[in-house]
């Protein structure tokens, strides 16, 4: 602390000490002293040279009593809102040499009159600070935090929510079902680079259960109102979706078709990425006591997000990592001063220039990631047309062979095999093969494929039954030696279809 920043409100060291009684702690404002907690006394010399405070120490159900007095030269920066008061002072800890001292006076009276009291000095670092918040305060914003662009995303994810939860039964607190999110836009490799690529956009507004969205909702609210003011809000907002892009297509590149994901975190660490990326580009314009403080905060936040997706199954680290490197790069690229004047030279190329890169990462991002086999609305089209078969062919398959066996090997019930056949074996075949048919698939990808194999499959066991029918009627030896060619041909394509 600079000396020569005493108080000269009292003059006289005759003077009677003047003395206030003090709160360390507001629950109102959430603010607290570090050293001490309670009630407690302020004491101000008669020469205004010595303040001391009285009070308990700050430990868990701790009730001593604990002093603290500071010279007038170890108290600097003085500022006083409603009844709190702050300054700054190295005289409590020698560890802290800028550290800052709270208290509460009993009225805004009395906190006028201590703020008069106290030097007046400041340092260079608070007359920095000042002007920090000062130009931060001036810099555009919306009336309301709901109108801002943090607001309106916030709200967006929690009607999209509201309205997956109540009319889709996608679950409260956890995910019920899935039909939603792979119908109406969670991310996946095969589903979006098949031609849905708009997944890479509803995803981010998609969240499995209230737990993921809360969580996300109160990261973005924290993180998002300070750099949408430093980067201004149509720039926030290139900011927000460029990573939330860059995030989907990372996951992509990363897990390929094994997940569906969805969810607010990618975009909300590229917001964690642009703070970290203007930080840097600007840092000869912020305060060391502010930068220090915000990077170390930025790192640790990050870092620990990183952790935990590591540790904890079912996270889409690579989705985190894509969305804090596309935040970063962009924000650093578009980092703007915070004078006004400047900014408003600077704002129509910088925006353009944000938007310029993001293209740029996005467009990279989809050349780079691996395109699928398959359309998962075909797969989803294939499923629904087989599943209701599976059951009853297998079924088929055993009554098939039973009655098969004990024909060959009696000769006997020959009109009840045949309608067996005819009644049973054929119609569920023709069946399947004529629903297979009407399919629209893509010509040439593995769900085309499939139906080929499965066709193949299917006419083979009806010439089997065909033939089979034949000889019993015909006792003709070669429909015998047609049926066995059929028979084999229903082995192979079945093999052609496991594959």
């Amino acid at each position: 602390m600079p000396a020569g920043c005493m108080s000269e409100t009292l003059s006289t060291a005759s003077a009677s000490p003047r003395r206030f009684t003090i709160r360390y702690d507001d629950p109102a404002s959430r603010s607290r002293n570090r050293w001490l907690q309670g009630a407690g006394e302020l004491s101000i010399s008669g020469d205004g040279r010595t303040f001391r405070f009285s009070g308990r120490i700050r430990k868990a159900f701790s009730r001593r009593e604990r002093v603290i007095v500071l010279p007038s030269d170890q108290i600097a920066n003085a500022v006083n809102a409603g009844r709190a008061i702050v300054f700054t002072t190295g005289g409590v800890s020698p560890d802290k040499p800028r550290a800052h001292f709270v208290f509460f006076c009993e009225t805004e009276a009395d906190a006028v009159t201590v703020k008069a009291l106290l030097p007046a000095g400041t340092d260079d670092a608070f007359a920095g600070e000042q002007s920090f918040h000062e130009k931060l305060a001036d810099l555009p914003a919306a009336t309301h935090w709901a109108r801002s662009v943090t607001g309106v995303l916030i709200l967006a994810n929690c009607a999209v929510f509201v309205i997956a939860a109540a009319l889709f039964k996608t679950g409260w607190l956890e995910t019920e079902s899935m039909d939603f999110y792979v119908n109406f836009g969670a991310n996946q490799g095969a589903a979006t680079t098949g031609g849905e690529w708009w997944r890479l956009v509803t995803s981010m507004f998609l969240h499995f259960g209230l737990i993921h969205l809360a969580f996300n909702m109160w990261a973005l609210f924290n993180l998002g109102q300070l750099m949408e003011k430093l980067a201004g809000r149509p720039l926030y907002a290139v900011l927000y979706f460029a990573s939330g892009l860059g995030s989907g297509l990372a996951s992509i590149w990363w897990n390929g078709d094994k997940v569906w994901s969805a969810g607010a975190s990618g975009a909300i660490f590229g917001i964690m990425g642009a703070t970290l990326g203007y930080l840097l580009r600007q840092r000869g314009v912020i305060p060391p006591t502010i930068f220090k403080p915000m990077l170390k905060s930025a790192l640790l936040f990050t870092g620990y997000n990183l952790i935990f997706g590591l540790s904890v199954p079912g996270i889409d680290n690579a989705a985190h990592l894509g969305g804090f490197a596309t935040g970063f790069v962009v924000s650093w690229l578009t980092a703007l001063p915070l004078e006004l004047d400047e900014r408003r030279a600077l704002y129509g190329r910088r925006l353009a220039l944000g938007i310029a890169a993001s293209v740029i990462i996005v467009a990279t991002g989809v050349a780079v990631t691996p395109r699928f086999d398959y359309r998962v609305a075909e797969e989803l089209r294939w499923q629904e047309t087989v599943a209701p078969f599976k059951q009853d062919e297998g079924v088929l398959s055993r009554d098939y062979d039973e009655a098969l066996a004990t024909f060959l090997k009696t000769r006997e019930n020959e009109q009840a095999f045949t309608a067996f056949l005819e009644e049973r074996y054929q119609p569920l075949y023709r069946k399947l093969g004529a629903a297979l048919r009407e399919l629209k698939l893509t010509p040439g990808l593995a769900t085309d494929r499939r139906r080929t194999a499965l066709l193949s499959f299917v006419d083979a066991r009806l010439d089997v039954c065909e033939h089979l029918l034949k000889f019993i009627r015909q006792s003709d030896g070669s429909e015998f030696a047609r049926y066995e060619a059929a028979k084999a041909r229903a082995v192979h394509a079945l093999q052609e279809l496991s594959k």
